[in-house]
């Protein structure tokens, strides 16, 4: 993910007009010293860019957008500090793990008095109005998306997409297919509507896969539990899965193997033993046997090879 810098409001001023729409931006009362960084990343028409900055104030005015009159949503996720934004006569604060919408086409403000890190998802409103089936009587701009609230998932999911982009792409690649719906069906959640039919599926699959990431170091775990966690019938868990080539029990074992793999990494004086119970597998013979079906190593061997490709 390519990554641009500045050291001045001047600078930074430019850099986030060419990344977004052209916006001003001034320093709070007091500050001299300002550093910016934004790093870039795009999948499936939708831009992810991480922005790291000192304390700022950002503002689309009238005068600016009658200079470009780009139609963008852009979907704000805080990973560290807090910040304020305001449209639409409303004002949001922003904490760590929240969301926030931000509609390019009406006058906005966003600031922060000190460092300020978030990720900021960029999508065209017409590519969410034809792919994400985005109906709107108005974006809920200025709303937060608390870690309560039912559109949640969808902050989760596209964390993941802009880490997974740093450090593999390729799944990025893979996982981003949902990002549009994914919005679109967390905006009509934050207005007070019901997703559309584009984005129900999308959004209850990443419900599941939010409570299956939560619970998959339970052995005890099953599809059953699953089902019943998300509020869904047996049959109704499938078909939110429908067409694809992976079944609910064999992602379950896939979500097992990795966290095994994040264990066996993180303390390599860990047993196997401990590895499979925290993984979530029933006994070691079974942690073996699905782990090796999976990677095609025993856990030992993969934590053998991790350790000499790293000292190489």
């Amino acid at each position: 993910m390519p990554e641009e810098t500045a050291d001045s409001f001047d600078e930074w001023e430019a850099v986030m007009s060419n990344a977004y729409v052209p916006v001003a931006v001034e320093p709070p009362t007091g500050m001299r010293r300002f550093r910016g960084t934004l790093t870039y990343g795009a999948v499936d028409g939708v831009e992810f860019t991480i922005l790291r900055s000192t304390g700022q104030r950002v503002k689309r005015t009238e005068r600016l957008i009658s200079r470009s009159g780009a139609e963008m949503v852009y979907a704000g996720i805080c990973l560290a500090g807090t910040g304020r934004i305001q449209q639409d006569g409303r004002l949001a604060e922003l904490r760590q793990g929240e969301m926030v919408f931000v509609d390019s086409r009406r006058p906005n403000w966003w600031e922060s008095d000190g460092h300020f890190e978030q990720i900021v998802v960029q999508v065209p409103v017409p590519v969410l109005a034809e792919r994400g089936g985005w109906s709107e009587p108005g974006t809920p701009a200025a709303l937060t998306v608390t870690s309560a609230s039912a559109a949640s998932v969808v902050t989760e999911y596209l964390r993941n997409v802009t880490t997974l982009q740093r450090t593999h792409p390729e799944q990025a690649a893979e996982l981003a297919g949902h990002s549009i719906g994914l919005i679109a069906s967390a905006m009509a959640l934050t207005a007070g509507q019901l997703p559309g039919e584009l984005g129900a599926k999308p959004l209850a699959r990443q419900r599941v896969l939010g409570f299956m990431r939560r619970r998959c170091g339970d052995p005890a775990l099953t599809v059953d539990d699953i089902a019943r966690g998300c509020q869904l019938s047996r049959s109704a868990l499938y078909r939110v899965f429908g067409g694809d080539d992976i079944g609910v029990q064999a992602r379950l074992w896939r979500m097992r193997v990795e966290q095994a793999k994040r264990l066996l990494l993180a303390d390599r004086s860990r047993s196997l033993t401990v590895v499979a119970a925290q993984a979530g597998f029933a006994s070691e013979r079974q942690f073996f046997r699905v782990f090796r079906a999976s990677t095609g190593m025993t856990p030992g061997e993969f934590r053998m090879d991790s350790q000499a490709r790293q000292g190489n």
